[in-house]
């Protein structure tokens, strides 16, 4: 009798020491889980942020808010730019939303404005001369119209939108009037109507002073059949235009 006792008490205190070590080796398992994984991405999530989108503002700004972070401003870049203001940020890197540690660098480019060139002196070239003097300056030639001048010599160029030497925008267009001499050479305009004929006219300075019918079956109604001065005829600046239409 007493045998079995002795071994049921050896049996129940081998049980306690088999619990005793699960436990013990669950509770070391559970140590390393937290050592191993928990702590290094509690750690690793309190050194990251979320880079934020400073695009649009303006660079002083956008230094304040990413340095408050703990991110770093470098080597910013400076670009032209015809769409986005002097001193405003353009691009940024890394971007909007990136996951990065505390203390990354934040690369950013930020816009100088229009690129400004200088406006060359057209006056007394030819248009060729002023296409060419342009697209060397980085500029486009706008519209061309004709004027009188007595001062400058004829098929040159007599005035431009744009005074010599002023800082304009690149690729700006520079619209410019070539001379005719003293006189202009009257265009043709039979066969126009009252508006072709009024636009034509205009490029010279000049325009309709009086309009007449005549009926007339060779062309269609509100066509010009008739004008004076004559086509081709040197004319003044004031010359007074008349036109025929046909009703």
């Amino acid at each position: 009798m007493r045998s079995g006792y002795l071994r049921r008490q050896m049996w129940t205190w081998r049980k306690i020491g088999i619990a005793a070590g699960v436990i013990g080796s669950a509770i070391i398992l559970m140590l390393l889980i937290v050592d191993q994984l928990a702590l290094p991405w509690i750690v690793s999530t309190a050194d990251t942020v979320r880079v934020p989108s400073v695009i649009g503002q303006k660079v002083e700004r956008a230094d304040y808010v990413l340095k408050d972070l703990g991110l770093q401003v470098k080597d910013i870049r400076y670009q032209h730019s015809a769409e986005v203001p002097s001193g405003v940020v353009m691009s940024q890197l890394p971007a909007d939303g990136s996951i990065v540690k505390q203390g990354r660098r934040v690369y950013l480019t930020v816009s100088k404005g229009l690129e400004a060139v200088t406006m060359p002196n057209l006056i007394g070239m030819s248009l060729g001369e002023a296409r060419r003097a342009l697209a060397r300056s980085g500029l486009q030639l706008g519209s061309v119209s004709s004027t009188i001048s007595a001062e400058h010599e004829p098929e040159t160029i007599a005035w431009q939108s744009m005074a010599a030497g002023a800082p304009v925008a690149a690729d700006a267009s520079v619209n410019v009037s070539v001379s005719q001499g003293a006189t202009l050479r009257m265009p043709y305009l039979v066969g126009l109507n009252i508006d072709e004929a009024r636009s034509a006219l205009s490029e010279l300075g000049l325009e309709i002073t009086t309009i007449n019918e005549r009926p007339t079956k060779a062309f269609t109604a509100g066509t010009i059949i008739a004008q004076e001065p004559p086509a081709d005829s040197s004319v003044g600046g004031s010359a007074q235009v008349s036109v025929t239409l046909a009703r």
